[in-house]
């Protein structure tokens, strides 16, 4: 009995001394600044006071200095786009923030921008560093070809980074632990482990544009889950080579865990990408390979429950221009319970796996929209008063059932049985159609029918 009540002790009295101060520009800089209306308006001032376990909180404004955090203090701002702190661009410093062990980062913006002449660095913790935390913080660095990192690790162990924001190159690297719900604005990435890697790295639910999910292998072992990575135009977005597990992925654009087939790689979606993929079950199994651009994934389609479609998310994905995508599947999706059957991958519902970014144990359950079909691409015709001949590109939607040809004699006429020309099966995609009583004018129009009653058209005109 005496024991537990020292134990209950000790732990309250080493409570009582943890310690908050606090940064405002509107407080009276009065120490110990243990108030807002006693605040400092010199983050470096509250910091000096710190001791292991204390907590700096930081008033929504800007702050242009280097902030230093010894052992086990906490920095926590009033969120991302209230509290910045910048580089001091009145000196050569080249980083913003630096950290050792057990320390906290969390709801602020650190803007570590620079000239090009710099290499600088949002936050930074030099040699083997463990237990910090990073959350809800975005980073900026600079701009394209200008070097810098939003989080710079020299191999940093059980490490956590959560909920950030890193914008324009301001990727992590060495960091070791976990990364999650991270939005990655490119160029740059999430992780790299080219100089100094991490012993494991888990990476679950992170969205990336045009960025790395992760460059280098890891020192043990990496478990890359549920991301959506995509829109990434030259290099290979993934580069890693073993002890890697890569499952419930959708990847769109560029190359995904290209260098080495000796990744795994189960539940992915893999659309316009360039891979490699190993011709053996233990490797590459229950993916869906979309339209590649290089790679060799015919050796695998088919095989091992591979096979390639049309994944069907809500929005289409434009990997070329500018479109903010919704990797969600629709309804009729053909990833849809197409995952790998054994239970231990299924969805969060206790139904089978559905393949790509939101499924499996680690994905979300949502509603399936029942989406209208894609219009009909570059629907074009070609002939004279009284041949025409149609053509157009072929939809994708795993569900077509056929399209249909309309002929009216005014813009968006309705489309009823009484303008209806002809029906077309895939695979053809051309329609001849002649001798025909041409108007001045006629208009087409070409909707494609899936099988549930919805449908969207392309118009042409013909004079």
């Amino acid at each position: 009995m005496n024991s537990v009540n020292s134990i209950i002790f000790i732990f309250v009295f080493s409570c009582a001394f943890a310690a908050t101060y606090y940064v405002s520009h509107t407080g009276s800089c009065t120490p110990p600044y243990d108030s807002w209306a006693t605040a400092t308006d010199s983050i470096g001032e509250a910091v000096a006071a710190c001791s292991g376990g204390d907590t700096v909180r930081v008033a929504a404004g800007e702050w242009h200095e280097l902030v230093v955090l010894p052992d086990s203090v906490a920095l926590i701002g009033s969120g991302m786009d209230s509290t910045i702190i910048h580089r001091n661009e009145l000196t050569s410093t080249t980083v913003v923030v630096r950290m050792v062990n057990y320390c906290t980062v969390q709801d602020l913006c650190v803007n570590a921008a620079h000239p090009p002449t710099l290499n600088c660095t949002a936050i930074n913790a030099g040699g083997e560093m463990r237990g910090w935390r990073i959350i809800d913080v975005k980073t900026i660095v600079a701009g394209p070809g200008y070097g810098g990192n939003g989080i710079s690790m020299s191999a940093s162990y059980d490490c956590l980074v959560s909920g950030c924001i890193f914008l324009i190159d301001a990727s992590p690297w060495g960091v070791s632990g976990v990364l999650e719900n991270n939005i990655v604005y490119g160029p740059g990435g999430l992780i790299s482990n080219d100089f100094c890697a991490g012993l494991y790295q888990i990476i679950r639910k992170n969205i990336l544009f045009n960025a790395n999910i992760m460059f280098g292998s890891p020192r043990d072992s990496a478990i890359i889950t549920n991301n959506f990575a995509g829109k990434f135009l030259g290099g290979n977005p993934t580069e890693c080579y073993t002890n890697v597990l890569c499952e419930n992925n959708s990847f769109c654009g560029g190359g995904h865990l290209g260098l080495e087939p000796e990744v795994v790689k189960v539940n992915n979606i893999y659309m316009n990408t360039a891979n490699r993929f190993a011709r053996d079950s233990l490797y590459t199994s229950y993916n869906c390979i979309w339209n590649p651009e290089v790679g060799d994934p015919d050796s695998v389609i088919g095989l091992f429950g591979n096979f390639a479609a049309d994944p069907m998310f809500v929005e289409d994905y434009d990997f070329r221009g500018d479109t903010i995508f919704d990797v969600h599947l629709q309804y009729g999706s053909p990833c849809i319970d197409a995952g790998h059957p054994n239970p231990r991958y299924n969805d969060i519902d206790g139904s089978r796996n559905d393949i790509g970014a939101y499924g499996g144990p680690g994905g979300q359950n949502y509603l399936y929209l029942d989406l209208a079909p894609d219009i009909p691409d570059s629907f074009t015709g070609d002939g004279d008063s009284s041949y025409f001949h149609f053509e157009w590109k072929p939809n994708t939607e795993t569900e077509l059932s056929h399209y249909t040809l309309y002929c009216g004699w005014t813009p968006d006429f309705p489309i009823i049985p009484a303008h209806k020309i002809a029906d077309i099966y895939p695979p053809d995609t051309t329609y001849d159609l002649g001798p025909y009583p041409f108007g001045t004018s006629s208009y087409f129009r070409l909707p494609q029918s899936i099988r549930r009653d919805t449908s969207r058209s392309r118009q042409m005109r013909y004079f």
